[in-house]
């Protein structure tokens, strides 16, 4: 198996092997993170249809239905591939993703109502398509970052191991620790599932800026467990943006790298996979 540097979290996909609480007790934030993150590089190709949920801060509601393709190439290239099909106004609006072994992102957007395809910079820190979401809190860069393990809590009658975040490239070298000496993100682990439920992100000053917590947790093969629904909580413009994976299919046949190309060069080719032969998509999770 490959090992992969950085993996996709939209899946939230971490197995579990038994005994996993005692197996990590007296390791490292960094051990506890490379671990989980780690357990789910097994399903490289994933297929999703989604419904997606933003409200702002006046409470009013948007929906979109979309599909998610993702795959990650024997070169540990991430490919994500979002096509928007709900409601009118945005369908056909695709944006595609590229995060390269180095850590280097590409970003191409393609809008139908203009017939024109924008490309971003590498930078993946913008908001995708006015969600709460960016690329990269879908990715957990592990070699551009240094984790320190806090006291472990437990919060509703759950134990939860705590490891802190900070980027190495703001970090004293020798030390480890951030130079304004704040982590960027703090995610807390289930010790029953070794499963990343809860993420915090935090500005400079170290406020909570944004929460992300996965919720419908299943196990779903042997020691595979999923999260169903996705909630990024922006605490600074009280946005919302909630994300329910309504179908997933684990199968290379359906993120063929053809499928990563644009509308308008690729037309039928990424069709959608509900329209597959039964049995011929690979695993189908409906949900």
């Amino acid at each position: 198996m490959i090992r992969l540097v950085y993996i996709l979290f939209f899946l939230c996909a971490l197995p579990v092997a038994r005994g996993a609480e005692t197996e990590v007790a007296d390791l490292t934030g960094r051990d506890i993170v490379t671990q989980a993150v780690l357990r789910h590089a097994g399903f490289p190709y994933v297929y999703e249809e989604q419904t997606m949920v933003l409200r702002d801060d006046a409470g009013n509601k948007n929906v979109r239905k979309l599909r998610q393709y993702f795959r990650i190439e024997a070169d540990r290239t991430i490919r994500i591939l979002m096509i928007f099909d709900y409601p009118r106004e945005v369908r056909g609006l695709a944006l595609y993703s590229v995060l390269k072994p180095d850590g280097q992102m590409e970003k191409r957007l393609f809008m139908p109502a203009l017939k024109k395809t924008l490309i971003s910079g590498a930078e993946g820190d913008g908001h995708v398509l006015g969600t709460d979401f960016t690329i990269t809190d879908f990715i957990e860069p592990l070699d551009r970052t240094v984790y320190k393990r806090q006291p472990d809590q437990t919060i509703e009658k759950v134990d939860y191991y705590v490891v802190d975040a900070y980027d190495a490239t703001a970090s004293d070298p020798q030390s480890g620790e951030s130079i304004d000496g704040r982590p960027h993100r703090r995610h807390f682990v289930r010790k029953d599932i070794l499963f990343i439920v809860r993420t915090d992100y935090f500005d400079g000053a170290g406020r909570l800026t944004r929460q992300y917590s996965r919720h419908e947790i299943r196990n779903t093969d042997r020691d595979l467990w999923l999260a169903n629904m996705l909630l990024m909580e922006n605490r600074q413009l009280e946005h919302t943006t909630l994300i329910k994976v309504d179908r997933r299919v684990l199968s290379e046949e359906l993120v063929r790298p053809e499928v990563f190309t644009l509308p308008e060069s690729k037309s039928n080719t990424a069709a959608r996979a509900k329209d597959a032969p039964a049995g011929a998509a690979g695993k189908n999770q409906e949900n």
